[in-house]
């Protein structure tokens, strides 16, 4: 959990002196999922400067971001962190109102006391005249606590008190919040472009081998006899328990996730309190397969990021799902519901283990 401090948030740097598409959009919930990795309650994080929070940012997003407008929706006396969403700058002034609009629409969605708007980008100006852009378009029940604008190395805000030329502040992966959040598991890509490269396929010569291994395992798990599908699901549920995986392991796991009864048994595994480790199950699959075949492997890692509270890996893997397979509809429907802001708690009532009883059952009927 990421608190502001109890004291009005200060520009000063805790070390005085020491500088260290218009389609994206990210949703993160990272704050409300206090059983997923992360700081959680008993070890909240405390924003008490400018610098503090812009460091928070990559902690949360999973990348540094760069030429965006962020709105954070807080709450309570101390203005906890909680729903963030962030899309990239416009590319001119026609388009800017629509990106104001967006972010509006899901922060109302969201909810919470007020709103922090956050403008990040090399120009300054247009960093500024997004957070007012959307500062206007907040309803009374939801006003701005503070807003911000920043370049890499100089910070701006609406503050009476801020200096014209802004204050400089430093972006360092060796700030507690970035420290703290690597040994909790968070990686933090330099951009967002690298993430991208999370999931791409291994190359040849090695690929040569990983599709044939993956042909011989296909051939084994055809679908054949009354009972098949049952037994994707259970031979799933046994490689999924395992404590660690070999490349033949996520290949077996690969391939049974090409039909529904293995997939969905994946599927309900995931939950909060494993999705990052998860996340890391799924992307390694869907870099060792590649190609269409990748489709289930990538919606599987995507709904692992979601319940993470990890828009930007979500949208990243379900974006390559519907790439490679157009017509895939886990995909899409997982798409919508991540692009939509859909609070990943909707998945917390399912009970997986009847859930999974009654799937063997009705399968194997």
């Amino acid at each position: 959990m990421i608190l502001l401090s109890p004291a009005p948030l200060t520009s000063r740097s805790s070390t005085p002196g020491d500088v260290h598409s218009l389609a994206v959009l990210e949703l993160v919930r990272s704050a409300l999922r206090q059983e997923a990795p992360g700081m959680d309650e008993t070890t909240p994080y405390r924003a008490r400067t400018f610098e503090d929070l812009l460091n928070a940012l990559p902690a949360r997003f999973g990348f540094v971001p760069r030429e965006s407008i962020i709105g954070i929706c807080v709450s309570g006396p101390r203005h906890r962190l909680g729903f963030t969403a962030r899309m990239d700058l416009p590319p001119d002034d026609e388009h800017a109102d629509a990106v104001a609009r967006t972010v509006v629409h899901h922060l109302i969605r969201n909810g919470g006391d007020g709103v922090i708007l956050v403008g990040l980008s090399a120009d300054p100006g247009a960093a500024e005249d997004m957070v007012h852009r959307v500062r206007e378009l907040l309803p009374a029940h939801l006003p701005e606590v503070l807003g911000l604008w920043a370049t890499e190395d100089r910070v701006w805000s609406d503050l009476p008190d801020c200096p014209a030329e802004g204050e400089a502040y430093a972006l360092s992966p060796t700030h507690e919040v970035r420290v703290r959040a690597a040994t909790e598991g968070v990686v933090v890509a330099e951009d967002r472009e690298e993430l991208w490269y999370e999931l791409e396929p291994v190359g040849r010569p090695r690929r040569d081998w990983l599709d044939r291994a993956f042909a011989d395992i296909v051939a084994e798990w055809i679908p054949v006899g009354p009972s098949w599908q049952r037994d994707h699901a259970r031979q799933m549920a046994r490689l999924l328990d395992r404590e660690s995986f070999a490349d033949g392991e996520l290949l077996a796991m690969s391939v049974l996730s090409q039909w529904i009864p293995g997939r969905d048994t994946a599927w309900a595994r995931i939950g909060a309190h494993n999705a990052r480790g998860m996340y890391d199950i799924w992307a390694a699959a869907a870099r060792l397969v590649g190609g269409v075949e990748a489709t289930p492997m990538l919606c599987l890692a995507g709904f692992a990021a979601w319940q993470a509270g990890d828009g930007a890996r979500a949208i990243n893997a379900l974006d390559r799902a519907r790439a490679l397979n157009p017509e895939y509809t886990f995909a899409g429907l997982l798409g919508r519901m991540v692009e939509c802001g859909m609070d990943p708690r909707v998945m917390d009532s399912m009970d997986t283990e009847s859930w999974e009883r009654r799937f063997a059952d009705r399968r194997s009927a």
